[in-house]
């Protein structure tokens, strides 16, 4: 045999154990697609199938709440000066002083309507208080309070359709007093006994508020005087009902109850400037503890849809159309604090200016605050560079200032921008191109230097044309504010003023690191009261960017 046979000999065996191997891999396909076929099938069949109208109706609500969050935080403090008894384990001593419950963060009960009863703690621990005129009479004791409310959900009805709703409110309360030995001579022995004096409560509150119903109303006029009917029906229902009272400063009011008291006043406001009914909202002797404060929170939202440039063909056309929309609003009490002259044993006393009863707390001024932020805003790209935005904006402020007789500040705000920009891309402008280089002027090493501020292997920028940016700004804003005083019920303005503002500009981008910006800002103001004067200023001109 020679050499010719042995190597066909071997080509021959490969050959023959290369199709056994493809014979066999053929049977165990068939093997296995006749076992499985069927429930392949099947789970491509799953995987390929697309959710039916009626479960996508059962489904989407449920995820409709994309996030909700909640919060809820109160922050308690009381500071007992002249504390006799020596704090020797877990701040107690001997387990009964000032008590577990105080120890563990619950708040002793300081209420004046409980002073001198089982429920006074300060009273009833008069032993632990030191009778030290000296040390204990400078200084107070004090209760702190402090209440934080709010929540943010976030729904998403539909795809790109996305809604935010808020709801705050937020309180504090303080309370200070003395509580010392009062010695009374008259007597013998001589008897001591402590006492709560100069006993002030203060605070401030805020929530989430609405008064949508009278934003849009043009008739201020009417509002006003809406507000001075009010009165007269808020005095019937907290007094007698007697229109006719000698007592009374004012004709028609009852006693203690006259038109320009805290607690007529407050309600008939909050009444014709949402659009209540004074007959039948609540009413109280103390409007602020009672109603105000208790007030549930109103909530705040913001809509935003951006799925419109997906419908149709509009995709071929924009890169995202956005449609904005929302409401803030909010009431304010920035302080209050107790009446001095009040006596909660001598509720019918009375003021010898107004013959008002007292109040028990005394409010600066009480403000309420809205704005669509904005009404309505349009947020347009087109895939061509351009863009187009635009937002309309309308706010209110009414600020009822109860110092004095009172007055009432009404400001009202319009607010129209209209933003346009477009971008032309790798726009030239011959002279401030760079001139070519001569041929052979290079060295051969030149072309091997990186640019400044670049990498090796990278192009110098300064011959690639740049971006040109064209913006177009324009903001037209109207406000007013005019003071209506409640005694005379004369409106005069205060402040206001049109301002339109142009602002044109171009934005050349030489290269990476040099840029020009040609602009033209207009701004004309026209105030609407004696105190100011129309001005125009216009601002012009070339900026010269470089960034290293």
């Amino acid at each position: 045999m020679d050499a010719s046979d042995v190597e066909g000999k071997g080509k021959a065996g490969r050959k023959d154990k290369k199709s056994k191997d493809a014979a066999d891999a053929e049977k165990d396909a068939a093997a296995g697609k006749g076992k499985d076929s069927k429930s392949g099938g099947k789970d491509d069949k799953k995987q390929d199938r697309e959710p039916s109208t009626i479960e996508r109706a059962l489904i989407r609500p449920l995820m409709t709440v994309r996030k909700l969050k909640v919060r809820y935080t109160e922050d308690y403090g009381t500071v007992i000066p002249g504390y006799l008894p020596q704090s020797k384990l877990l701040g107690m001593n001997q387990f009964t002083s000032p008590g577990w419950d105080f120890v563990a963060g619950k708040q002793p009960n300081i209420n004046p309507d409980d002073y001198y009863t089982n429920k006074d703690w300060l009273h009833k621990n008069w032993q632990w208080i030191t009778p030290d005129l000296e040390y204990a009479l400078p200084k107070n004791i004090t209760q702190s309070y402090e209440q934080v409310i709010d929540g943010k959900l976030d729904l998403e009805p539909y795809t790109d359709f996305r809604v935010t709703v808020e709801a705050k409110r937020s309180k504090g309360r303080n309370h200070a007093e003395e509580f010392r030995r009062y010695e009374d001579f008259g007597g013998d022995p001589i008897q001591e006994e402590f006492k709560h004096a100069n006993i002030t409560d203060y605070g401030q509150f805020t929530t989430s508020y609405s008064a949508l119903n009278t934003l849009f109303d043009k008739d201020l006029n009417g509002l006003f005087q809406q507000f001075e009917d009010n009165k007269l029906i808020v005095a019937n229902r907290l007094g007698t009902g007697v229109h006719e009272n000698p007592d009374s400063a004012y004709l028609g009011y009852p006693k203690g109850y006259g038109p320009f008291s805290q607690n007529v006043l407050l309600p008939a406001f909050i009444a014709a400037y949402t659009g209540q009914d004074a007959n039948t909202m609540k009413v109280s002797d103390n409007f602020v503890g009672d109603v105000i404060i208790k007030t549930i929170p109103r909530p705040n939202w913001r809509l935003t849809y951006n799925g419109l440039a997906k419908l149709g063909g509009l995709e071929d056309i924009f890169q995202s159309i956005s449609i904005t929309h929302g409401y803030q609003g909010k009431l304010v009490v920035n302080s209050f604090d107790t009446d001095r002259q009040f006596d909660r044993n001598d509720l019918t006393k009375l003021k010898e200016t107004t013959l008002d009863y007292y109040s028990r707390f005394e409010i600066p001024d009480i403000q309420i605050d809205e704005q669509f932020a904005p009404l309505l805003g349009i947020d347009v790209r087109l895939k061509n560079e351009m863009s187009f935005k635009t937002e309309y904006k309308n706010s209110r402020q009414l600020r009822l200032e109860l110092i004095g007789t009172g007055r009432l500040r009404e400001t009202k705000a319009n607010e129209y921008t209209v933003n346009f920009g477009y971008k032309l891309k790798e726009t030239k402008i011959g002279f401030l191109q760079p001139k070519k280089k001569k041929k052979g002027g290079a060295k051969k090493d030149d072309a091997k230097k990186p640019p400044i501020g670049g990498r090796p292997g990278q192009r110098a920028s300064q011959s690639t044309p740049g971006d040109m940016d064209f913006t177009f700004d324009l903001s037209v804003r109207d406000d007013v504010t005019n003071i209506r005083e409640l005694i005379t019920g004369l409106v005069e303005p205060d402040r206001g003023s049109r301002r339109v503002s142009i602002a044109p500009a171009i934005t050349y981008q030489l290269n990476n690191q040099l840029s020009l910006r040609f602009f033209f800002d207009y701004t004309k103001n026209t105030p609407k009261t004696s105190q100011g004067y129309p001005t125009t200023n216009i601002r012009s001109g070339v900026t010269v960017r470089f960034s290293l």
